[in-house]
């Protein structure tokens, strides 16, 4: 709750409105409390219906409120005091910029004030993607290209817009003056033989999300060498590495990856969204 509510501090006076999108929290209620200083609209379900729900449903509302920007961020996110002008900015000088995203990532307990930020702009490539956590979209360009697909439910879902956004010829870029500090998860470090290895410790729906999700991605850009011959390798390595070394619950997190890949390939030739689980809206 006080990373949320610095999340809310930070963000809330940047802005017209804060739209908090909550995916069925136990603890809705002391959430609720806790930030009832700050006037903000709520949308909330009884289920987790994940993140790819809660970015189609955040561009709709921003569209019939008349928005022209939608600013992105997780629960766990802290904006610097001048995030959304500096990105904005850059937004009202170039049509053709379609998303740009805080370039510069902090830790949650790193100090905005002892850094210096250089205002430079990087463009993404169509490999690439930016995150959703803290960046800045145009409502119109994303509703353009047929929103968010919320049938991902997480993991992707923001650099498969970014790659649709970048082949219709805009532009999605890093702006490294903007900086945000940002949760880094469950991290796990360990020394296994001899070597540091640093793991995300992802849950198995998450893994299942991620391997399915990359398969659906790696289809829609078989024309780019990066998704062709690199993405599986740099991906699933890395994975299956920090689960056999250091993570635990290996054989569910290992068949969480293998169910993913073997369902993304059918969802190819069905065209049917096959979630982790029955009680998985996706």
């Amino acid at each position: 709750m006080d990373i949320l509510r610095e999340n809310v501090r930070s963000i809330i006076s940047q802005v017209d409105a804060l739209l908090i999108y909550d995916n069925g929290s136990a603890n809705i209620k002391a959430v609720v409390e806790g930030l009832q200083d700050y006037n903000c609209v709520w949308i909330k379900n009884t289920v987790n219906m994940g993140i790819g729900e809660a970015l189609y449903d955040g561009i709709n509302y921003a569209y019939k409120q008349g928005y022209k920007y939608i600013y992105t961020l997780d629960d766990d996110t802290v904006s610097n005091y001048d995030v959304v002008k500096l990105v904005v900015s850059e937004l009202e000088k170039d049509n053709s910029l379609a998303i740009i995203a805080a370039g510069t990532q902090l830790r949650l307990d790193e100090d905005f004030s002892k850094n210096s930020y250089e205002s430079k702009i990087d463009y993404v490539t169509k490999e690439r993607g930016v995150m959703t956590a803290g960046s800045c979209a145009r409502v119109e360009y994303i509703l353009n290209e047929g929103n968010y697909k919320k049938e991902w439910f997480i993991d992707w879902i923001d650099w498969e817009m970014c790659n649709r956004l970048i082949k219709r010829g805009y532009k999605v870029a890093l702006h490294r003056g903007a900086a945000q500090r940002h949760a880094e998860g469950n991290k796990l470090e360990k020394k296994f033989f001899g070597k540091n290895v640093i793991s995300q410790d992802y849950p198995a729906f998450r893994l299942y999300y991620r391997s399915r999700n990359l398969v659906l991605l790696r289809a829609l850009n078989m024309d780019d060498e990066y998704y062709r011959k690199r993405a599986f390798k740099s991906d699933f390595s890395y994975r299956i590495k920090c689960i056999l070394a250091i993570e635990r619950n290996k054989i569910k997190k290992l068949t969480a990856i293998l169910r993913g890949i073997i369902n993304g390939k059918k969802m190819l030739r069905t065209g049917k969204t096959i979630p982790y689980s029955k009680k998985f809206p996706y």
